[in-house]
């Protein structure tokens, strides 16, 4: 997730969209956690706390979408 984070910025070396460019794990409501771990490495619990951990994330995405609107 790191990688992809800093790769995503290096593409903005503008820094247009600096203030738009977040980690899923930003939106977490109740996880803290500052990334999304692989899943492979903790066999099918790894995968359950991945589901739990995006859907949290997801969550939070969506009311940060909604408030930005109203």
């Amino acid at each position: 997730d790191e990688y992809n984070y800093q790769q995503i910025k290096w593409f903005d070396q503008s820094i247009i969209y600096a203030d738009k460019i977040r980690r899923m794990t930003d939106f977490c409501n109740t996880a803290q956690v500052s990334e999304v771990p692989d899943p492979y490495y903790g066999g099918n619990q790894g995968f359950e706390n991945v589901l739990d951990l995006l859907e949290d994330a997801c969550q939070g995405l969506l009311e940060f979408v909604t408030l930005k609107k109203t």
